[in-house]
């Protein structure tokens, strides 16, 4: 493996670590729902600047400068490492830790933040998360963010990130 092929991959592990830790943090937020919103712009955060840190790392190690066109291509890398992390782990919680399923998450997640919750609105929740078209409209919706966040932040990276020097020849990914 050459050494910018290894600098990329390591800039790619450390940008997906920038997203990784605060969507973590989603799962600890509670009921609370002023803290589920900070963690929620928190991690919109985190995605476009896992891009950012990516780009940044490989510059930095490879002193060299990616055209905006390169720094996409690794922000979308960072977003599908996100993407394929964060669903294992959820997979793992809900399989071993007996999460509930999404539809009773988030209708347990409404009745903890609204505790007084009429019965009519309840029973509206419930249907409208037992149609399987939301929940995956959510998860399209999901997977759009996560890989168009980084991507943004791979665009800003090779934008501020200059180094002066050209990319180097020998990429092989």
């Amino acid at each position: 493996m050459s050494d910018t092929s290894s600098a990329r991959n390591r800039a790619l592990l450390i940008g997906a670590a920038v997203a990784l830790v605060p969507n973590l943090l989603r799962f600890v937020a509670g009921s609370n729902q002023v803290i589920g919103m900070i963690v929620g712009c928190v991690v919109c955060l985190a995605l476009i600047g896992s891009g950012t840190v990516a780009v940044q790392q490989y510059t930095s190690a490879t002193r060299s400068t990616l055209p905006a066109g390169e720094g996409a291509k690794m922000g979308f890398q960072v977003g599908l490492i996100v993407m394929v992390v964060s669903t294992a782990l959820m997979l793992v919680m809900w399989l071993f830790a007996g999460m509930p399923s999404m539809a009773d998450y988030m209708i347990e997640q409404a009745q903890r933040s609204q505790p007084d919750m009429p019965p009519e609105q309840l029973e509206a929740m419930e249907t409208m998360f037992s149609n399987p078209g939301i929940l995956v409209a959510m998860l399209v919706g999901g997977t759009v963010v996560s890989l168009v966040a980084p991507v943004l932040g791979g665009l800003l990276g090779a934008t501020i990130f200059k180094k002066g020097g050209e990319l180097p020849a020998q990429q092989s990914y």
